[in-house]
C-alpha cells in the first residue's frame, strides 16, 4: 500500500511539488487511521536528514507541530475550539490545509484517510476549518522560513527586495476581499495584491502581506513587514521608486536597516536638493522634516529649501504627531550611476560610502530584479492552479449533467410509482 501526501513550498526561487512517499509492508494488515498517522509522524519528524528536500520537509512538519501546540493563538475561541479529541485535530487540519491537492473536498478527505470507514465528512472539515485563525498559517510560514531557508549574505549583509504584484484568483463572487465589480454587463473577477519581502541570496520569501486590489497600499504593507520583523543583524532592503517616502525611510532608519531606493527623477524627494550637474555623483544629504509653520520654521524653509521640508497635515509620517513642534532628520546618500548606454539611475541609500562605493551600489541594485523573476514564477503557478480549478469545475459540472441525463433516461424507461 502506498500513500502519497502533497506539499508545496518555495526553494531556490522555484515552486516545486514534493511527493512524500511511504511504503508499508504488504504482509502487515493496517486497520484504522490512528496507526497510519502514527507511522506518518514518526517518519516526518526524524531529525537526522541528509538531502535538502528532506530537511525542508522536516522543517515544515516541525513548524506545523510547533504552531498546533500553541492552540490558543491559532483558534478563534480559545478554551473551546479544538478542546475535544476528534478525528480532525488542529494539527491534522493544518497538515491537510497545506498538503491538500486540487481535487474536491470529499476526494481529498478520502485520499487522506485512505478510503477507510473512519473518513471525516466534508461538513466536519468545514466546521473545523472555520475555527482556525489566519494567524496560524502566518505562524507556520515564519517558523518554516526560519528553519528551512539557509542564511546567505552579501559581504555579511542579508539582501531583501520588496515589491508588489497582482494575483488573479479563481472566480468567487462571494469573496468581497478580492472581488472586482465591473460595469453592468461586464464579467466580474477576483484580484489580490501580493506584497513580498524576498531574500535575494537565499531565494526565499521572508515575509508577505496580501491585500485586496481595492484599497491596496504598498507603503502600509512595507511598514508592517519592517516593524514586525524579528530579523537582527546587517540587512539591506532594495526597493523601486514606488516606495520613495519620508515615512518609509524613517521606519528603516529606526529599524537600523540599510536601504537602496530608486529615486523619482523629476519630482518627489529629489526636488530642491543641491546636486552636482554631472552624469554620476555621490552626495551625502540630510533632510529635516517638520509639521509646524511657525515664523522660525517658515524662515528655515525659505532660507534652506534643500535641507528643510514641511510635511502637510494629510501626509503620513509616524514620527511627528500633528501640531508637534519636533523635527526629524533623515540621513542618506544620493547616488547616480550609469546603467547602460546613455541611461542613468538615481538611488537613495544609507550605506557607508567607503564600504559601498558607486560601483557596489550599482551591483546591488541590479540584484533587485531577482524578486521580479520570483514573481513571474509565482504568478505562473497561480495561473496553473486557477486553470486546473476551472477545468475541474467544468468537468464536475459536465459529470453532473451527464448523470442527470442518465437518471432521466432511466426514469422514463422505468418510471417510479408511489405505493
Amino acid at each position: 500500500m502506498m500513500v502519497i501526501e502533497r506539499f508545496y513550498f518555495s526553494a531556490g526561487g522555484h515552486i516545486k511539488t514534493i511527493f512524500l512517499k511511504k511504503t508499508l509492508d504488504k504482509s502487515i494488515k493496517i486497520e484504522g487511521f490512528a496507526l497510519k498517522m502514527m507511522t506518518f509522524f514518526k517518519e516526518a519528524f526524524q531529525v537526522n536528514r541528509k538531502s535538502y528536500p528532506e530537511r525542508v520537509r522536516s522543517a515544515l512538519f516541525h513548524a506545523i507541530k510547533k504552531t498546533a501546540a500553541n492552540l490558543d493563538a491559532c483558534v478563534k475561541v480559545p478554551g473551546k475550539d479544538f478542546s475535544r479529541k476528534r478525528k480532525l485535530s488542529l494539527q491534522t487540519m493544518l497538515l491537510m490545509l497545506i498538503g491538500m491537492g486540487g481535487g474536491s473536498l470529499s476526494k481529498e478527505l478520502y485520499d487522506w484517510f485512505g478510503y477507510t470507514p473512519s473518513t471525516a465528512t466534508a461538513s466536519a472539515f468545514v466546521q473545523q476549518r472555520n475555527k482556525i485563525r489566519s494567524k496560524a498559517v502566518e505562524m507556520i510560514f515564519n517558523e518554516f522560513v526560519a528553519l528551512a531557508m539557509p542564511t546567505m549574505t552579501f559581504r555579511g549583509y542579508r539582501l531583501f527586495a520588496v515589491d508588489g504584484s497582482d494575483l488573479r484568483l479563481p472566480s468567487d463572487p462571494t469573496n468581497d476581499f478580492s472581488l472586482i465589480r465591473n460595469a453592468e454587463g461586464q464579467k466580474q473577477y477576483n484580484l489580490a495584491h501580493l506584497n513580498a519581502m524576498f531574500d535575494l541570496m537565499s531565494k526565499a520569501y521572508v515575509d508577505v502581506t496580501m491585500q485586496g486590489k481595492k484599497g491596496m497600499n504598498e507603503h502600509k504593507a512595507l511598514i508592517s513587514m519592517i516593524d514586525r520583523s524579528n530579523i537582527l543583524g546587517k540587512v539591506i532592503v532594495l526597493m523601486d521608486r514606488g516606495y520613495e517616502s519620508f515615512n518609509n525611510i524613517a521606519h528603516l532608519q529606526e529599524k537600523k536597516w540599510n536601504f537602496i531606493i530608486r529615486a523619482k527623477e523629476s519630482y518627489g524627494m529629489i526636488s530642491n536638493l543641491q546636486l552636482p550637474n554631472s552624469e554620476e555623483f555621490d552626495v551625502d544629504t540630510t533632510l529635516t522634516l517638520t509639521r509646524r509653520q511657525t515664523k522660525e520654521t517658515l524662515a528655515l524653509l525659505s532660507a534652506y529649501p534643500e535641507r528643510y521640508r514641511w510635511i502637510q497635515p494629510h501626509t503620513t509620517f509616524d514620527y511627528i504627531a500633528p501640531k508637534d513642534s519636533a523635527m526629524y532628520d533623515l540621513r542618506f546618500r544620493v547616488v547616480r550611476f550609469r546603467i547602460s548606454g546613455g541611461c542613468y539611475e538615481t538611488v537613495y541609500t544609507n550605506l557607508d560610502s567607503e564600504t559601498f562605493p558607486i560601483g557596489t551600489i550599482k551591483e546591488l541594485y541590479r540584484l533587485r530584479s531577482g524578486i521580479e523573476t520570483s514573481f513571474r514564477e509565482l504568478i505562473a503557478f497561480f495561473k496553473i492552479k486557477a486553470h486546473i480549478h476551472m477545468n475541474e469545475t467544468t468537468l464536475n459540472s459536465q459529470k453532473a449533467k451527464h448523470s442527470e441525463r442518465r437518471v432521466g433516461s432511466r426514469s422514463e424507461e422505468h418510471p417510479m410509482t408511489l405505493p
